[in-house]
This record gives structure tokens, sequence and C-alpha cells, in this order.
């Protein structure tokens, strides 16, 4: 006879796969390789006289169901089997009813179910001790008294002193039984980590002052620097769109055409797998094709070539990107940029636009047609000078041309080119290691093929020539190295930049920057020291704008003093540093910051199906519903970004996704916002989740945050929201919400703190 008992909690420990249905199953060769094991639970049993036979075994101390399988086996090998199934139970039982997490300084209770699983009335003694693994901190002893089948919830108070984990230990015990439950408790730092960026680039050495303020908190600050051989990077995807493209107005071939120039010239920063077969020969089959998109005025048009359907700004892109080709060594028809450049001087000298050419785009085309033209020597300085009265009204994009042609001819006009740069930069928004152009731009300049990432690459290219201007370099300064990591960065969350023009402009750019910055090889070791201390070394065989990052945590005793971060390097190449330092303070969380997104949060309390205003240090009691709203304002284009919205300990997110989360789902319930809320301030302009590519579109409800991610924002205004209900008592501190870019964390924004007292049910 052989006997086996077989429990779920028993064949977890050994191996065996669980079942379903409370009892287990047998894993066969897990069965055959803890045999010995097993034998032990099923030993072989005699049957008396009677065919019966008796064992016992001591269950663990849990609540599972549990089955009971016999066979049975003659001397003949004839066999029986009989199943049945039992469930185990305890008379005492503990359960915790804790916070999911607290933060440092919050006051709760730690709360405690204790149940009694008996048909008696009983009196237990219970127990909670309370340490942080290495100390007792807290000890309460107490009698309650339980009906039949009933339960009563215990308590201790607590305050979170330090960051750390709490460990609870509860007994409850009488002559009858007893119950024994162990519990921890995350402690959080009620402290934002700020985090401050300095970029830089160099040839040589370099190094950065460091310098952590004084009210840091103890082990929160940090040193990192970021390293790279390039920034220019994520260009594969660009040009593999122009190879590619698959239709063939002239804008695009004259683009194809350029792209397939460009790609020799980017190839050192392409992956092996980039293959262009006729790249040699596609730029002049395009020039080659000119001829067929030429209006008898000279003007170019995008199908047929017919006087009405020219394109003044398709004629004076068409003569920017001829200028390029002829230095690079193509030789476009004389016959057609004459009669081209005859076109765009009538442009300069007569209103010979479309009627929906306001006088402001009209400036506008005319400061391309003036680059253009400066390009091939046919204007001069007077030519250009007529028309910086209406600079002021023109676009960025523009203004980015008008200045590039005062730079060619007009380099004696120290006065109005200084001016016009000071202008330019009115429209900038930078960080630590981003610099972008922004602008608000009207809807008229669709015809002109405009775009934010097209009006930076243009930037790109006017402020490398502006640095090689005597009058101009000074304020340059770092701002092209700043601008080329954020126009690869922002193409680098898609395959490619919006359309076949910018696409060619932005790869001109980056041309244009490769042969100012990047034309020596690269070979260089660098080794990073933080005074005295070394955080580390890398070497660059390369041109790679993938970053080599080297960190170390510092000590309090840099708190307030000085320190200076040394990058030693040797070899040939450029090299690209982001230093940062990152920390918590002391100092009070009552005050927003905008260092390049502004948040905003607001609470709302759901009283007879409606959501009313809550204050951000608000009295509420267990089970009640909060509603969040979160608003963000992106004054120019941001990638990776990610909302972090801190949950106090005593409320917890619902998922209302979930069918449990029906009786309090918020989706259907009004809410009366408050009069100074920003949903009323940008009503019209909310871009709520999910709604289009390019905003937030995945989130997570955890425990201690509900936490937002978007690739990429366009500049806008974007809302947020997600519900909460109260769980635990207790006085819970609420960090500030963060929106930051996950790989520029110097670009980020912040809210005030709050705070909720909970009061039990």
């Amino acid at each position: 006879l052989i006997s086996r008992l077989i429990g779920r909690q028993n064949f977890e420990k050994k191996g065996a796969n669980q079942g379903g249905d409370g009892g287990g199953s047998i894993d066969a060769t897990r069965l055959r390789d803890n045999f010995k094991y097993l034998a032990y639970w099923n030993p072989n049993i005699v049957t008396d006289k009677q065919g019966k036979a008796h064992f016992s075994v001591k269950l663990p101390d849990n609540l599972t169901g549990w089955r009971v399988i016999v066979l049975a086996v003659d001397k003949k090998d004839k066999m029986g089997v009989g199943v049945t199934k039992f469930r185990t139970n305890q008379k005492t039982i503990i359960k915790s009813v804790l916070p999911n997490q607290v933060s440092v300084k919050d006051r709760f209770q730690a709360g405690f179910t204790v149940y009694n699983r008996t048909d008696k009335k009983r009196t237990l003694e219970t127990i909670i001790l309370l340490s942080n693994n290495k100390k007792k901190i807290d000890e309460k002893h107490m009698q309650i008294t339980i009906e039949p089948y009933g339960r009563k919830n215990v308590y201790l108070p607590v305050e979170a002193k330090k960051k750390g984990m709490l460990f609870f230990d509860v007994t409850a015990r009488d002559g009858i039984g007893s119950d024994r439950a162990l519990a921890k408790l995350q402690v959080h730092e009620n402290r934002p980590v700020d985090t401050m960026a300095n970029f830089g680039t160099t040839k040589g050495d370099a190094s950065e002052e460091v310098l952590f303020p004084k009210d840091t908190l103890d082990g929160t600050a940090k040193v990192s620097v970021a390293l790279s051989s390039s920034v220019i990077g994520n260009v594969d995807g660009a040009l593999k769109y122009i190879r590619d493209y698959p239709y063939w107005c002239w804008e695009q071939r004259l683009s194809k055409g350029v792209g397939a120039a460009y790609f020799k010239q980017l190839q050192a920063y392409l992956k092996d797998e980039i293959v262009w077969d006729d790249a040699k020969t596609l730029t002049q089959k395009m020039i080659d094709d000119v001829s067929s998109f030429q209006a008898p005025n000279g003007g170019m048009c995008f199908w047929l070539p017919q006087n009405r359907y020219v394109s003044p700004y398709l004629s004076a892109y068409t003569a920017l990107e001829f200028a390029w080709l002829q230095k690079q060594g193509y030789k476009i028809p004389q016959r057609v940029v004459n009669r081209l450049n005859s076109y765009l001087q009538e442009l300069l000298e007569q209103d010979n636009f479309p009627d929906y050419y306001s006088q402001e785009s009209r400036n506008s085309l005319r400061s391309v047609v003036l680059n253009a033209l400066a390009q091939q020597n046919e204007i001069d300085a007077g030519d250009v000078m007529r028309f910086y009265r209406y600079y002021d009204s023109m676009s960025l994009f523009a203004k980015t041309q008008y200045l590039s042609a005062m730079l060619k001819v007009a380099k004696n006009k120290k006065k109005e080119k200084v001016q016009a740069f000071h202008k330019l930069l009115n429209y900038a928004s930078q960080s630590a290691s981003k610099y972008q152009f922004v602008e608000n731009q009207s809807s008229i300049y669709w015809f002109m093929l405009g775009s934010p990432m097209r009006n930076n690459c243009a930037a790109l290219s006017t402020m490398l020539e502006a640095k090689e201007d005597k009058d101009l370099t000074k304020l340059v300064g770092d701002i092209p190295p700043k601008l080329v990591r954020t126009i690869t960065q922002e193409r680098g969350h898609k395959d490619h930049w919006e359309n076949t023009q910018e696409n060619t402009i932005c790869m001109r750019a980056l041309v244009d920057y490769a042969k100012v910055y990047e034309g020596e090889k690269v070979a260089m070791d660098v080794k990073v020291d933080l005074d005295n201390q070394t955080l580390g070394s890398v070497k660059f065989a390369t041109k790679d704008a993938t970053t080599k990052e080297l960190s170390t945590h510092v000590s309090s005793a840099m708190f307030g003093k000085k320190s200076t971060l040394k990058i030693h390097k040797e070899g040939s190449g450029r090299l690209y540093y982001t230093a940062k330092i990152s920390y918590a303070s002391k100092a009070k969380l009552d005050h927003k910051v905008n260092s390049g997104i502004a948040i905003a949060r607001e609470y709302y309390i759901k009283r007879n199906g409606v959501f009313e205003p809550l204050s951000h240090h608000a009295h509420i009691k267990q089970g009640d519903v909060i509603k969040v709203e979160l608003y963000i304002d992106a004054d120019a284009e941001k990638n990776y970004v990610v909302v972090e919205d801190p949950v106090a300990g005593g409320l917890e997110p619902i998922n209302l996704a979930l069918a449990t989360s029906s009786a309090v789902d918020a989706a259907d319930s009004k809410t009366n916002r408050a009069q100074d809320s920003w949903y009323w301030r940008y009503k019209d302009d909310l871009i709520g989740y999910g709604e289009y590519y390019g905003g937030f579109y995945h989130k997570e409800l955890r425990h201690d945050s509900a936490r937002f991610y978007a690739d990429y924002l366009s500049p806008g205004h974007y809302y947020l929201s997600y519900t909460l209900q109260a769980i635990a008592s207790g006085e819970f501190q609420v960090m500030p919400v963060v929106a930051q870019e996950m790989y520029d964390e110097d670009v980020y924004g912040r809210s005030e703190a709050a705070s909720f007292t909970i009061d039990a049910q």
C-alpha cells in the first residue's frame, strides 16, 4: 500500500507544479529527483485484517485546500485508488492593514486585524513589536476580546523619523490558539532630487566647479559625467526615409538628390547596414531633370511647369540647394540658373506673389531669396540692407536666412548684424545641455513647408556661419553643440524628420557642423577626477553619440565647499561632456520650480457624486475618493518625458480599468473646478492622455506613485488625471509632482508639496 498526501504549500517547496483547485499536481521528473524526501512523507503502510490502515502528517500553518490520494496494490498487482479533499483553518489569524508606504515625518496608525475563527468568545494577549531590523523602536501589549467568528483591529501609533525599512512583529495568543505575523513598511525620503548640469565640449582638458548647498540632505549627493565623442546621431532613419521616399514632385526629387550628396559626407556617423547603391549618380540625375519642372518665367513648379503653378518658396529653396551643390562640384545648367535667378530678382523688386501671401510672408520669403542669391554673389550689401527694416516682422526661419545673407555680403554692417543676432536669440529656450528655438508660427506658412525642427536646423547652419564672423564669434559661444544635441535627440524618437525638405535642411546643418567641429579623427583616452578622487576612465576610437557615464556619491564633508571636476583628455578628436550634480535639499517645498517645464497639481474630493476642490493640506477620512488633476505646460519641444506624482502613504491609486473599481469610478462624475484652476486657463487647448501620437500614452499606477510617459511633446498644454482612495489613518506628507526629461534631468518642473490628515472611519 502506498499513500500520498499532497498539499499546495508542500509541493511548492518540493518543486511540484501547482494545481488550480487548492490542491497540487505532481511533476514526474521532480518527483523522481526528490524521491528520498517524498518517501519520508509517503511511507509504505500495510493494512490490518479489515483492510484498514492509518497514518498521520503534521500540516504546515497555512489556510489552504488539500487533496489526499490513496493508491492500494495487492500481492497480485491489482490496484485501487481513492481521492478526497479537505481544508485547513486557523483558530487565530492576524492580517496587516498598514499603509502601502510612508514618507519621513509621516505619523500614522500601524494597524493589524486579529480574527477569532472559533465559535467561542475569546480574550487574546496581543503584542506589536516595531524595529528597524537592528534595534527595537517601540512595543505595545494589550488584551483584546473578540466575539465568535469576529475580528478586531489593533493599532500602534508610529512616526517615521528617517528613511529606511520598518519591521513589525505581531503576535496574538490565548489557551486555544495563536498566530504571528511579520510585516515590513518602506519609509521614503520626502525630499525630491534636484539636478544641475553643465554641457561642454573640448579638444583638450576641461574642468567644472562643483558646489553642493550647505543644506543638502546627507546621502543624496551625487556627481556624474556623461562623455561622448560626437553629438551627431540618429541620422540613419532620415537617410533611409529620403532614400526610399516613393513620390517624385520637384521638391521631393530635389531633396532626394541633395540627400544622396549628404549621404557620402555623413557615412562616418552611419551604421554599417545603411546602403544607398545609387547615391553617387542620383544627385546628377536630379539635376538633369530640373528643366522639366521650370516654368517659362523661370520659377519652379511641384509638378506641371506652367507659370500659374509656380511656387515662390520652392523656387527660392531650389536656388539655395543648387548653390550648395555647385560648391560641392556638381554642374547645374547655366540656362536654368540664369532663368531662376531672374525670377527671384523680380520677387525682390516687385510684388509678384500669389494672393494668399501676406505682406509679412512676402518679406519672409524674400529673406530666403536674399540668402540664395547671396550664395551666388548675385546681390550686394545694398540689396540685403534694403530689407533690414522688415526684419522684425519676418518669421524665425526667415530671420535665419536673412542673417545668413548678411554674413555673406554685408559683413561690414556690425551694428545691424549684432542686432539681428540678438533678435534671433529672443526665440531661444535652453538648458544646461540643450538649446532650441521656439516660435508661435502662423498657419499661413504652410506653403513654405514651415516646421519647428526646420527652424532649428536652419538656425544651426546660421550659427555656424556666425561663429566664423569676428563680430559674432563670442556671442555664438557653445550654442552649436547644444543645438545639434537637440536636433538629433528630437529625431531619435521616430524614424525621420517630418518631411523631405526638413530632412534635407537638417542633414545639411549636421554636415556643416561636422566640418567645423568634428573633422578630426577620433582616438582619445579620457580620465575624470573630483578633486583627488578618480571617478574612472574611458576610451573613444570612433565618432559616436552614445554616452559613457562616470559617477560617484559625495559625503557631507563637501557640502558648502567648492570642489573641482577635472576632465583629462589625451589623443585626437573632440570630446563632449555633461557634468551633473544631483541632491535633495532640506529646504521647505512650498514653491514651484520651472526649469523648462511647468506643472501644477490639483486635488478634488467626491461629495454626493460630484468632485469638489480640495486644499493641498486637506483633512479627509478613510474611504474618501480623491481625484488628482495634473497640468503640464511645455514651452518648447520635449523628449522622453516622465511625470511622476508621489502618492501619500494613506492613499491608494484606483485602477479604473478593473471591474472591482466600478463603485468608485470617477469617469462620469462631474468636477466643479476651482476658479483659479489651470483647466479654465487652457480649456480649449488642453491635450489629454492618449489623444494623439506624441503626447502622454503610457501610465503606471503604483502604490507609491502614478507615472505617465511621453516619447515626445510638442509645445502645448497637457492634462492628466487619476483617482485615489483613502485606506489608512494618519498624517501623511506628499512630495511635489515632477515632470522631467528622462535623459536630461535638468529639464524639469515641480509643483509645491502637499499633505493629508486622514481620520479613521
